[in-house]
């Protein structure tokens, strides 16, 4: 990757991350429940 789509990428990223602040509890909810996911289909796989 050039550092100009790095650089992209992480404005993109940050941008995204603002509109998503509002709702940052119930996405560290959705994440640990998506570990929590992964974490199971591994054991049951």
């Amino acid at each position: 990757m050039t550092p100009r789509k790095i650089h992209e990428l992480s404005t993109n990223l940050s941008a995204i991350a603002k509109i998503l602040g509002k709702h940052q509890g119930t996405v560290q909810r959705w994440l640990a429940h998506e570990d929590d996911c992964s974490v199971m289909s591994l054991y049951i796989g």
